[in-house]
């Protein structure tokens, strides 16, 4: 008696980057307490950051000048006469869990962040860490590219040069203060916040333009000509 062999169902496509599920295993081994320091030449990298992960204390790289034995970053980027452009990976945590950054170059630096999960901020079933970010270009660009509805607090921008954001973050940012080279932002539903219990953004750029979008949206560097990057 003939069967007919049925043909195998088709593939489910692979879920876009940044929704992997919990069970999945991450796709390289991920770190923390990590510094990278380069005297000279661009850095271009990717990060996976647990922000949970125990380091030994013999792997622990020393402390920079903008971190304390008791409050280290979780990741540390500095170009000192260079770019950097880094893709920021970070995995879920506790929802009190503090995620630290501190990025700095001579050049332009762009970051693409992603946070695990993607409900509203402002719900209490979010998933943690709360992202503190500090990022400082001496004499170039800044280019951050950020999660959709998953980041809620505080963003102050300093620079004497243009500012931008783009269409679809602007619509969930507001502008609370702006004096001279500085402005206080506010992303996200600032009636539910508390003053601690969000998150932070702090970028400076002492001779170049700071621009900030979401990191589903594509991305243009201008020294590209229109080349799409992102």
């Amino acid at each position: 008696m003939n069967r007919a062999i049925m043909p195998p169902p088709p593939r489910a496509p692979p879920p876009p980057y940044g929704s992997r599920s919990e069970d999945t295993p991450p796709p390289r081994q991920p770190g923390n307490f990590m510094t990278i320091i380069r005297d000279s030449g661009p850095i271009k990298q990717s990060f996976l950051i647990n922000p949970t992960l125990s380091v030994p204390s013999s792997l622990l790289p020393p402390l920079t000048p903008h971190e304390t034995e008791d409050c280290r970053n979780n990741l540390n980027i500095e170009a000192k006469w260079g770019e950097i452009d880094a893709d920021i990976e970070v995995m879920k945590s506790g929802w009190l869990t503090r995620f630290r950054i501190d990025i700095r170059a001579y050049g332009d630096i762009v970051i693409r962040l992603r946070l695990p999960g993607t409900v509203s901020p402002d719900d209490p079933t979010r998933p943690g860490p709360l992202c503190l970010m500090d990022v400082y270009a001496g004499s170039g660009n800044i280019y951050l590219l950020i999660p959709r509805k998953r980041l809620e607090g505080p963003m102050n921008i300093t620079t004497r040069r243009d500012v931008s954001f783009s269409p679809a973050l602007s619509k969930d940012l507001n502008t609370f203060n702006e004096r001279g080279k500085r402005r206080e932002c506010f992303i996200g539903n600032f009636a539910t916040w508390s003053d601690g219990m969000g998150d932070v953004i702090n970028l400076e750029a002492k001779a170049g333009k700071i621009s900030v979008q979401y990191n589903d949206e594509p991305f243009v560097k201008p020294e590209t000509e229109g080349c799409i990057v992102a």
